[in-house]
């Protein structure tokens, strides 16, 4: 469940977040800790979400504010392998401020599907809560390639988003899942809303 990669390095893809840093300064500013969506980019991320059954990786832009980071816009980068718990796919562009991929419900009880990087079968019915979160592979692809934010969809309800600096925690404490972020989880139905409605800490 959760696994993406990509399928060639594309170092580090914040040319939209890049900030001179000067020789002689005493250290680089720090990076952005706040992330919202526009409204019809999420009415799309939560369509796509409810309605696809494969993973789908999508590379999200936007503009760097006062606050942070206000997404706006998606392109999808090039697709090598997909399926419904492992996606593999070319490099997102220079200038992607996150990435967004979805961890698709089984179907029901006994659909193979798996947990971190172990492939295993569903003994009881799986709720979406449950389904955010990170992989290992999806720990380890974030901070790879460097981008300052990673959201997961589970359905048009359920989502959860990272910052770069929470997944290297997770990195390096060489943990096989990352857990949802206090105020940075969304689960309850209800009107869309941007999931960084109250930012990230």
């Amino acid at each position: 469940m959760g696994r993406w990669a990509l399928a060639r390095s594309c170092g580090v893809a914040l040319g939209l977040l890049a900030i001179p840093f000067a020789p002689g300064q005493a250290d680089p500013p720090d990076p952005p800790t706040r992330l919202s969506i526009a409204a019809p980019l999420l009415t799309k991320l939560q369509s796509l979400a409810a309605g696809l059954h494969l993973e789908l990786v999508l590379c999200l832009n936007g503009d760097v504010e006062a606050e942070g980071v206000h997404l706006t816009d998606f392109t999808m980068p090039e697709p090598h392998m997909t399926g419904r718990d492992r996606t593999l796919v070319g490099a997102c562009p220079d200038g992607t401020s996150a990435v967004w991929h979805n961890h698709p419900l089984p179907n029901n009880s006994t659909t193979v599907a798996s947990r971190g990087s172990t492939p295993r079968r569903w003994r009881e019915p799986v709720t979406p809560r449950e389904l955010c979160l990170l992989s290992r592979r999806d720990i380890d692809t974030t901070v790879r390639n460097a981008y300052a934010f990673i959201v997961v969809s589970v359905d048009a309800d359920t989502w959860c988003w990272w910052s770069l600096d929470q997944v290297k925690e997770f990195a390096r404490k060489r943990l096989a899942v990352g857990r949802p972020v206090p105020g940075q989880a969304h689960w309850a139905p209800g009107p869309p809303r941007s999931p960084g409605a109250k930012g990230l800490s």
